[in-house]
């Protein structure tokens, strides 16, 4: 029953959204990003969609159909993509927070986080999106991916600067070297380049966590000159990363493989940026408890 009433509440606060906010579904929808996966989950919520074929495609796009799409422009925000999660499946879309709604996050206690890289971000960025709205809904996320792009491309044409003094992010995350193969050769050269992509991402004040190739030739060596940059406590080896995950190719993971990729990834930057924190909450919390529990004792104690 509570699944079907979430189910309900989506299908009237889309229907209200589309006829009486126009302006936030036609802002909503310029934030999203990703193509349908044709899952048809979106198409059953609460009540099978009429118009949805048993190959999950709508016959209203069909030539001579007399009806029409139904025009549902699912999904219209985030709340429509955890009604898919929540009914069993993983929406292929997702948004890029407003720098608006990211400047809000602080006071909520949410993160800010910014992510850049090439294909193979590109790949992971649905799981990235799930993952954060499943396990740090209070955090906001913008993903910026080019396939093909070198770490020289990015420090050039990315306009890393501009980004940033947009986001304002806690975090940058650039998952980065996979198509640097060769740089590694030039050792200071390649030394200025990740200098200048940290200097222009970390301008207003963010951390730069970076995950070095994922594959490819040479990609212990410019781990090993990321590392030498920024330290252990800042570099992750994306190779290392890779271990169980299937492949589609020498380089990108099948669509299972990046889910896979993802749970490892974000269990490992998420890892360095709690343990940045101050390590795990559980000691303060212990300590709370025995002060807390003393205080009531001698208050029994001694009136």
């Amino acid at each position: 029953m509570i699944e079907y009433d979430r189910q309900l509440e989506g299908k009237v606060r889309r229907f209200l959204l589309q006829r009486q906010r126009p302006d936030y579904v036609e802002e909503s929808l310029a934030r999203r990003r990703g193509d349908c996966c044709r899952c048809g989950v979106c198409c059953r919520l609460f009540y099978p969609c009429p118009l949805i074929g048993d190959d999950n495609l709508c016959t209203g796009y069909e030539p001579g159909s007399p009806v029409g799409p139904c025009g549902c422009q699912y999904p219209i925000d985030e709340r429509d993509i955890a009604d898919v999660a929540a009914a069993g499946g993983h929406c292929s879309y997702w948004f890029v927070p407003s720098s608006t709604a990211l400047g809000s996050l602080r006071s909520i206690g949410g993160r800010r986080w910014v992510w850049i890289g090439d294909s193979i971000l590109e790949g992971a960025t649905p799981s990235i999106h799930r993952a954060y709205l499943a396990s740090h809904p209070r955090d906001g996320v913008a993903i910026f991916a080019m396939s093909g792009w070198s770490t020289r491309r990015w420090q050039r044409e990315g306009d890393i600067g501009a980004k940033v003094r947009e986001y304002r992010p806690d975090v940058v995350v650039a998952c980065l070297g996979t198509n640097d193969e060769g740089e590694e050769r030039n050792r200071t050269e390649y030394e200025r380049v990740i200098d200048r992509f940290k200097a222009d991402a970390s301008q207003t004040g963010a951390r730069v966590l970076w995950v070095t190739s994922f594959s490819g030739p040479g990609s212990a060596e410019r781990y090993a000159i990321v590392r030498g940059l920024l330290g252990d406590r800042d570099t992750i080896s994306g190779l290392a990363l890779m271990s169980g995950v299937a492949m589609s190719g020498e380089i990108h993971p099948t669509i299972a493989g990046y889910g896979t990729l993802t749970e490892h990834l974000l269990r490992v930057v998420w890892g360095r940026v709690v343990e940045s924190k101050g390590g795990s909450v559980l000691v303060p919390l212990a300590v709370g408890a025995i002060l807390t529990g003393a205080a009531l004792w001698a208050a029994k104690e001694w009136g």
